[in-house]
């Protein structure tokens, strides 16, 4: 019996170094696997990021090419540049401003005085330039009627907006004040919104009260 037992565990110790080399080779075996499927995790991660980016890029470029923008030309297909070395005021009358603005007109006034301003590159009126001046009131104010499609007059209005409604024109303008020797000062600028066309307008006046009186003013010469 005792000799058994002494065979028993010579076979035990001589059997140990194969049992650690097999719990070693699980070990890796089981470390480069886990490594793989890290691997194949951040290439599938990139190859679902690469296609969203792809998508993206796709559609980004479909709307360029799409929506197009519309850039005016003229007969001969070539981009229209109106120069301003190529402008010209000419000397005009309200039946003219009246007959090229479909839904605007102005009052046959006496005092107004209204030019043209012409591209003679392109023989095309731009916009009118309607000025209306009262020197007993120090008031003055002058539209600017745009009749050209093709054209886009610069002309920033800054400051607060305030919309009101004068003679069926919806108006949208800013007001300034300043004062001095107990007068105030107002400057206005502001467009009139019509139908195939842009109105903009400036008004200057004076009071003692702090009063815009743009309204009333502008009341006087649009119909």
């Amino acid at each position: 019996m005792h000799r058994n037992k002494k065979l028993q565990e010579f076979a035990n110790k001589s059997l140990l170094p194969l049992k650690d080399d097999a719990v070693l080779d699980e070990l890796k075996g089981h470390t480069v696997q886990t490594s793989s499927n890290k691997r194949l995790s951040k290439k599938t991660i990139f190859a679902m990021v690469s296609s969203m980016c792809a998508v993206v890029l796709t559609i980004v470029l479909l709307c360029v090419f799409l929506v197009e923008p519309k850039i005016p030309t003229d007969q001969t297909g070539d981009s229209k540049f109106y120069a301003i070395e190529n402008q010209r005021t000419v000397a005009s009358s309200i039946d003219e401003v009246n007959n090229a603005t479909e839904h605007f007109a102005i009052k046959d006034l006496s005092d107004i005085m209204i030019n043209k301003v012409v591209d003679y590159h392109y023989n095309e009126t731009l916009y009118f330039v309607i000025a209306f001046d009262n020197d007993e009131t120090m008031e003055s104010l002058t539209l600017f009627v745009v009749v050209n499609d093709d054209y886009t007059l610069p002309f920033p209005i800054v400051g607060t907006i305030i919309n009101e409604t004068i003679a069926d024109y919806s108006v949208s303008y800013t007001e300034r004040y300043t004062e001095d020797d107990g007068l105030f000062f107002v400057d206005t600028t502001g467009e009139i919104f019509i139908e195939n066309g842009r109105v903009f307008v400036e008004y200057s006046g004076v009071d003692f009260e702090k009063r815009n009186n743009f309204l009333t003013y502008l009341s006087r010469i649009i119909c």
